[in-house]
């Protein structure tokens, strides 16, 4: 769909080779910034060998988020005094990562992948914004570097993202 877009968040995220990573998504999460993680986190690991990777969801997990966790197998972790990179995921202004504005006093080590265009100009000088209105979710943005990558989904990871385009959609 955006193969720049898509190439420039790939030389984006090796930022974190060697380093751990938090991928937060948005206040409850929801299909598509939980699907997207999901997948992230083998990507980061598998792809650009981040050492560690946590995933947090700020505030309480919705319904249907708690659904889909489940069904994917993912723990919440605790963030707190986390000092590697944060990757904030489908959350179109800082106000909808809550609590976590604190991981803004090092803006140079939070990454933002979002298909809001209303995340531009929102967040603080600094943070790393790929955004592209050229997607309806963020899942389509993770299966499309997935396919710049040449990496193979599997039948767990094909599912969450077809879960959050098919939620965002």
């Amino acid at each position: 769909r955006d193969r720049e877009f898509i190439e420039l968040l790939n030389r984006g995220l090796y930022l974190v080779r060697g380093e751990t990573a938090a991928i937060l998504t948005h206040a409850g999460g929801d299909p598509d910034s939980i699907g997207a993680s999901y997948t992230l986190v083998n990507i980061l690991r598998k792809v650009y060998g981040a050492e560690r990777t946590l995933f947090t969801i700020p505030s309480r997990p919705s319904t249907h988020s708690k659904a889909i966790l489940n069904h994917l197998n993912m723990v919440i972790d605790d963030i707190k005094g986390h000092e590697g990179y944060f990757i904030v995921l489908d959350a179109g202004s800082p106000e909808q990562i809550e609590e976590y504005q604190w991981i803004f006093s090092k803006p140079e080590k939070v990454i933002v992948i979002d298909h809001h265009t209303t995340s531009i100009g929102s967040y603080p000088r600094g943070v790393k914004l790929y955004v592209s209105d050229k997607y309806q979710s963020v899942c389509e943005i993770i299966y499309d570097l997935a396919g710049l990558l040449s990496y193979e989904l599997n039948a767990l990871e094909a599912e969450a993202l077809f879960a959050g385009i098919y939620y965002d959609t």
